[in-house]
């Protein structure tokens, strides 16, 4: 194959972002079936122990695998715009006060793959280095329930230097239960009293995934929502989370009192849904509002949350289905009531920032507790820049809109696209075969250009053992468009993350060729036939198949 042409790359599947909902259906009439569990308050159902089991089993592979839905809040404009509110929220802190002999603990709850908070931190720290705040010590807390997510979140390289420099610690912390963070590089732990700054929390597509009860309201009356649970065949083991793929589910009502909780927060949002909602089945996220109030108390009442999840903010937009709109996905999820999280942090004497328009895919709001002179200008202002005029949801809408259209737009379109995208690994992997296309014709220009900005997306990379080699991939199209040194680089990056192959060891040795460099493109060739003494190459460009 010749460099010029086209590689038939091996694509993987796309993660899907749009949450697929299952309806709930009974067996068929006479079908035995199993029951799992009847008639249960929804919080305390077997379906959450399930969800945490999944977790636990699956690891990194929940994300690896494209499984669970994650793209839409790691990509690089969402982490971007999150970079630009909590610098906001850093402009406030300093004008009223700032202890600056303290970090500024930001907290991410379920950090998943990882690979927000390394985009997060890259786009945060580069915008921190350009403003008079650049001495500000802030530190980042990557915390998962999971300890395996958490061991790799320690030993991912690409984290390293972040660690290297004081801005990245770990921490294992279930949102659900957990008062404390125990830093584990510090060796500190974080507790009521202990911070003497405000406290900063990062919660996306996690709210989702935590406990909640549904209530069905009607006549000024509540009624809660029971759940059932069971599945058309014996089971051997009730506690296996492959179950949530073949669960059968329905609810029933029954009378409840107003004062549900025992909770005077929790029970007048409950009053006052109870006054407004006539007729209307509704979700109430108690364990993320008990999250919250933990939080605020280790923050001492002052804390910045941000958050986006599948859900709504609107009054108007909280009553849900009769199956509540539970979407599996190996695990599961449902609708985030916003409204109540944002009736919590009022009644607190707190703000909700959400935007004026509705949400397509990705709900962002932020929280704000404690006062402020000025009431957090720089927050809101940041907010509203960032995310509500033309926000992550947007840009990820368009892409939606056009990613079936790519083989239209021609190479500087694409160009323009990364740039807008902040340089986003997945819209450059979909472009591939269209920038394979118009290599041929690409002017030198064009060639640079694709060079540069395949090289700027490279490094918002952040592997989490996907089998597609795409470091390869890149390879191959920038030794195509004549970055010889960057496509070493790239074939570099391949080895390290995939291990060593003879194919990728006989390209460096090319690239070494065209760069002049003829000893060490012989070496390369040697340790591509050490490697694999069956290689046969065809003296031009190898693919992976």
């Amino acid at each position: 194959m010749s460099s010029s042409s086209v590689p038939e790359i091996a694509m993987l599947s796309h993660d899907h972002d749009d949450h697929v909902t299952f309806a709930s259906h009974p067996g068929e009439e006479g079908a035995p079936v199993a029951v799992i569990e009847a008639d249960r308050r929804l919080s305390q159902s077997v379906l959450w122990d399930l969800q945490r089991r999944y977790f636990a089993e699956a690891g990194i592979s929940a994300w690896s695998t494209s499984r669970v839905p994650h793209y839409v809040t790691s990509n690089p404009a969402l982490a971007h715009a999150y970079a630009a509110v909590f610098l906001g929220f850093l402009r406030d802190l300093h004008a009223s006060g700032l202890d600056v002999a303290e970090p500024v603990t930001l907290v991410e709850l379920g950090a998943g793959s990882g690979r927000f908070a390394y985009l997060f931190l890259r786009a945060f720290t580069d915008l921190l280095a350009r403003t008079p705040l650049a001495g500000v010590r802030v530190r980042y807390v990557m915390t998962d329930c999971v300890e395996t997510n958490v061991r790799f979140f320690q030993e991912h390289a690409w984290l390293r230097p972040f660690v290297e420099r004081g801005v990245l610690d770990f921490a294992v912390v279930d949102a659900e239960r957990d008062r404390e963070i125990h830093l584990l590089r510090a060796g500190v732990t974080l507790a009521p009293g202990s911070l003497r700054n405000p406290l900063g929390v990062i919660a996306n597509y996690v709210f989702d995934g935590l406990r909640q009860d549904a209530f069905h309201f009607a006549g000024g009356q509540l009624q809660e929502q029971l759940i059932s649970l069971t599945v058309p065949e014996p089971v051997e083991d009730s506690a296996d989370p492959s179950l949530l793929d073949r669960l059968e589910i329905s609810f029933a009502a029954r009378p409840a009192p107003l004062d549900y909780y025992g909770d005077p927060e929790l029970d007048s949002i409950l009053r006052g849904y109870a006054a407004r909602l006539d007729g209307a089945t509704v979700l109430f996220p108690v364990s993320a509002m008990r999250s919250l109030g933990r939080l605020a108390e280790l923050a001492g009442g002052r804390m910045l949350l941000l958050s986006g999840d599948r859900g709504d903010i609107r009054e108007e937009a909280l009553p849900v289905p009769p199956t509540l709109g539970l979407a599996r996905h190996g695990s599961f999820s449902l609708d985030v009531n916003y409204h109540a999280i944002a009736e919590l942090v009022r009644g607190r004497g707190g703000e909700a920032l959400a935007t004026e328009h509705r949400r397509a895919h990705l709900h962002v709001s932020a929280f704000l507790l404690g006062a402020h002179p000025t009431g957090h200008a720089e927050t809101r202002f940041a907010y509203e820049e960032a995310v509500g005029r033309a926000g992550p949801d947007d840009f990820f809408s368009l892409r939606r809109g056009i990613e079936g259209s790519y083989d239209a737009l021609d190479t500087a379109q694409i160009l323009s696209l990364l740039r807008m995208s902040r340089w986003d690994v997945r819209i450059l992997r979909d472009c591939l075969p269209v920038l394979w296309k118009h290599q041929p014709s690409a002017s030198a220009r064009a060639c640079q250009d694709v060079v540069r900005a395949v090289t700027r997306v490279w490094e918002s990379y952040f592997p989490i053992g996907e089998e597609q080699d795409l470091a390869f991939e890149l390879g191959l199209l920038l030794h195509a468009y004549g970055g010889h040194r960057e496509a070493l680089a790239l074939f570099g990056d391949s080895v390290r993350i995939h291990g060593d192959d003879a194919r990728t060891r006989w390209n460096m040795g090319l690239c070494h060729y065209a760069l002049g460099e003829v000893e060490a493109a012989f070496a390369r060739f040697g340790e591509a036939s050490r490697l694999d003494p069956g290689f046969v190459p065809a003296g031009a460009m190898q693919v992976k198949a």
